[in-house]
């Protein structure tokens, strides 16, 4: 079966985070920091889960190049305003699906959005 995601970068572990990040992974959703860190290159870290379902997950960025980073990879995006992006350059790949203002709003987005997925799964045949 393959599973959801959560795609963040460390910023995103600043102010408390954790306790939204939690509720998201109880919800069924892979944790994944994204990093543009030298260890990375290095081989430090694991590699991403082949079973993950892009199109079911989630990339939350503070920057517009997170969004477009999402939206290449295939995920839902959500822009957290912060006033971390300073160049507010727009291309296609660069708009978020949606923009919050903390990461409290961006996961209530996320498990709202999963049950209104489990409430239009949900057909009855008469």
């Amino acid at each position: 079966m393959m599973k959801k995601a959560i795609f963040t970068n460390e910023e995103t572990f600043k102010n408390g985070a954790m306790d939204e990040l939690s509720i998201l992974q109880t919800a069924g959703f892979s944790l994944v920091i994204v990093s543009n860190q030298s260890g990375l290159d290095e081989g430090l870290f694991n590699e991403m889960d082949p079973d993950l379902d892009l199109s079911e997950s989630w990339m939350i960025g503070d920057t517009l190049d997170d969004i477009e980073a999402g939206s290449r990879a295939g995920c839902h995006t959500i822009l957290i305003n912060s006033g971390q992006e300073t160049n507010w350059r727009i291309t296609a790949n660069c708009i978020p699906d949606f923009v919050v203002t903390n990461l409290q709003d961006a996961a209530r987005l996320i498990l709202a959005s999963e049950q209104q997925a489990v409430i239009t799964e949900r057909k009855y045949v008469t």
